[in-house]
């Protein structure tokens, strides 16, 4: 099945070469798969993950993804005084 990723932050270093100019790009994973397998997958340490967002709703990182999901990965946010 295909999903929707986007990759936001720190995070956009761990998109495939071949999608390295996109904001989003497609990704074929398998029936059934959950967001924490597209983090292992991409190679996405669980530590630099802070908010995971299905179809713009926050969700557990064990949520099982559906064909046309869209994905949003984001870092923890940096900064402040």
């Amino acid at each position: 099945m295909e999903i929707k990723l986007s990759l936001h932050g720190a995070l956009s270093r761990y998109r495939p070469p071949e999608v390295a100019g996109y904001s989003a790009f497609l990704l074929e994973v398998p029936d059934g798969a959950t967001v924490a397998a597209v983090v292992e997958r991409l190679g996405i340490p669980r530590s630099w993950l802070r908010a995971v967002f299905v179809n713009d709703q926050a969700c557990p990182i064990d949520w099982k993804l559906g064909h046309g999901d869209r994905v949003s990965l984001f870092p923890p946010a940096g900064g402040g005084a």
